[in-house]
């Protein structure tokens, strides 16, 4: 009876629309995990509320499952790439002079 209600609703995405949407969300993760000493799910609210509120200035609307799981993959990207930097910045070899036999632990 509606069904000029569910094509508002929806909407589709264009290709570039959700290239604009997952750079937005890269950045605000990064910016948040950088630089807010906050808690996991509070630095997801905030984000959240971040990124909503520049959609909103962008006229740009896009599903919350969407938005949720952009961020978690942004999150779990950062988390490799620090763990990757992490590995590298660590030394390969260690120059043990005591003398002690290693233990291989």
């Amino acid at each position: 009876m509606f069904g000029f209600l569910n094509k508002i609703r929806k909407h589709k995405l264009s290709f570039e629309q959700l290239k604009v949407l997952q750079f937005i969300v890269q950045q605000v993760v990064v910016s948040i995990e950088g630089s807010m000493k906050l808690e996991g799910a509070e630095k997801k609210a905030l984000a959240l509320q971040v990124i909503g509120e520049i959609l909103d200035e962008m006229n740009l609307v896009a599903p919350d499952s969407l938005v949720d799981a952009l961020i978690e993959s942004a999150v779990t990207v950062l988390k490799a790439l620090d763990k990757t930097l992490e590995d590298a910045a660590r030394p390969k070899f260690t120059m043990d002079i005591s003398g002690r036999p290693q233990t291989g632990n």
